[in-house]
């Protein structure tokens, strides 16, 4: 009967790479860049909205959005005002449908890179996205931990 030995040194391998595989694959779901834009660098005329979660499962902007125009970069300051974790993804109706599905599979995952259309945002925190919008389609701006976004966490803006 063979025994495996995991030195210390491995064992924080073994469990990085797991990590690592992990999120590339939930990038594959979500990429880089989706069909309504990709994540972009914030500029000195860049415009700022300010995005406030909750746990009435509400996505709230400070300022009416009722289109966006494509070809824009808009940054957004995201603070979660709740007890919770939440998401903030910005992405066509069809890819939300698909995170939402793995976010069901992976209840626990956090968003926590820097190039992605996802952030997840801690209660009492602070989170940027910057983001060029470009197509046009429906931008949908939700929330996919499981059960917020069938409780309404969800915003649908026209992209023109």
């Amino acid at each position: 009967m063979k025994t495996f030995n995991i030195s210390l040194l491995g064992l924080p391998l073994l469990l990085f790479s797991t990590l690592a595989f992990t999120a590339s694959e939930h990038l594959e779901e979500g990429g880089e860049q989706g069909s309504v834009g990709e994540r972009a660098m914030a500029m000195q005329d860049t415009d700022t909205i300010k995005v406030t979660l909750n746990d009435q499962m509400k996505i709230l902007f400070n300022e009416e959005l009722s289109e966006i125009e494509s070809g824009s970069v808009i940054q957004f300051a995201v603070s979660n005002e709740g007890r919770i974790p939440h998401e903030f993804s910005i992405s066509s109706l069809e890819e939300q449908e698909e995170h939402a599905e793995m976010m069901r599979k992976m209840p626990n995952m956090v968003h926590d890179d820097k190039d992605g259309n996802t952030l997840t945002v801690q209660p009492g925190a602070i989170e940027t996205i910057t983001w060029r919008f470009e197509g046009d389609e429906m931008v949908v701006f939700a929330c996919n931990i499981p059960g917020h976004f069938d409780a309404g966490m969800f915003k649908k803006i026209e992209l023109k």
